[in-house]
């Protein structure tokens, strides 16, 4: 893997002759196409266990496309007829777009194993002439953090990107020489990120040994040897408090705007306090509980893996308040009690 990210040309840095588009501006070489006119477009099999004959087979269904990436640990088999094995198997390169849940969630099929198909929650891509696949699952994720899929779904239950409104998502079409390039540049910073999140995840795991040997007294820095007393949370906590449920928008906050955290602002005894959301203005009022500073959060309503998840308020944060699936504890200010609550946020599940 390159750890360099190359720049890009600086013919491409000093376009300045732009053009207007249905997508805003786009250097003047370049034209404006869309998904239909660049790429054949297929829904997968349909799933019916007592229609379906032939020969068991592999296929992918939506949760295995993630962006950028296929994930096959939950391949599963469904019967295809011969008909069904020469329209769904899947060839190196084939682009695969989430149709429903995530729309747009794409990914590129590298024949991680040597046969396979798709069912019809995916639609699958093949260029018409030389598109780069990689560069629409690039500007798919770029339309999806955009919020620009949303004006092509079809919303009942769940979301659903139809084949008819797909094809008519326009799409930018530079020369096939700069997708390329653009493709490969893009590329190399995903590559670049993926080496990070490993050396991260690694010196997590370092962490997490040292806390355990740390915070439990096995092992002990130079300099300290006296016995450390067992106590129980009520010893240090003066006051458990809740937050209360309250409706939200989704629209982005201001300074001092009324926000409600979620429990993703709890994360291994870090506090996030950008994971939050408005409080629709009718329930500000009922908000009650805001995130004060030298306190711990605790998940109480969470996945099974979530619940008891801790995090360290450092200063006050008065505009944000607590959900109800949310306690904040506060300690214990005697001198006869030496306790930080900072400490307790780092302590391993033992």
């Amino acid at each position: 893997m390159s750890a360099e990210v190359r720049e890009p040309s600086a013919k491409y840095l000093a376009q300045t002759d732009y053009q207007s588009s249905d997508i805003g501006p786009i250097p003047r070489d370049w034209t404006l196409s869309t998904v239909g006119d660049e790429f054949n477009v297929q829904l997968g099999k349909m799933l019916d266990a007592d229609r379906n004959v032939g020969i068991e087979k592999p296929y992918l269904g939506n949760k295995a496309v993630q962006w950028g990436r296929i994930d096959i640990s939950d391949v599963q088999n469904i019967r295809m007829s011969k008909a069904d094995l020469e329209k769904f198997r899947l060839q190196r390169g084939d682009l695969l777009v989430c149709e429903g849940g995530e729309v747009g969630r794409s990914a590129i099929w590298d024949a991680e194993i040597a046969e396979c198909y798709y069912q019809k929650a995916l639609h699958r891509l093949r260029p018409l002439r030389g598109y780069e696949p990689s560069l629409l699952l690039a500007l798919l994720q770029l339309y999806a953090s955009r919020g620009v899929l949303s004006n092509y779904v079809t919303q009942t239950s769940i979301a659903h990107l139809p084949k008819e409104k797909f094809v008519a998502i326009p799409i930018p079409r530079p020369e096939p020489e700069e997708q390329r390039a653009i493709a490969t540049a893009l590329t190399e910073v995903d590559a670049l990120i993926a080496g990070l999140e490993k050396l991260i995840a690694k010196k997590r795991n370092i962490k997490q040994a040292a806390m355990q040997q740390l915070l439990t007294g096995q092992t002990r820095l130079p300099g300290f040897s006296g016995e450390w007393h067992q106590g129980v949370f009520g010893d240090v906590v003066t006051a458990l408090e809740a937050g209360v449920s309250v409706n939200s928008i989704d629209t982005e906050p201001t300074i001092d705007t009324p926000c409600v955290l979620k429990t993703s602002a709890l994360v291994d005894g870090r506090f996030l306090p950008n994971e939050a959301k408005v409080i629709e203005p009718r329930d500000i009022g009922r908000a009650r509980t805001s995130a004060k500073g030298d306190t711990i959060l605790i998940s109480r309503m969470n996945t099974p893996m979530l619940v008891g998840e801790v995090a360290y308020v450092a200063r006050d944060f008065d505009s944000l308040y607590l959900p109800d699936r949310v306690w904040m504890a506060r300690f214990n200010a005697s001198k006869n009690v030496s306790f930080r609550p900072s400490h307790l946020a780092q302590i391993p599940q033992i």
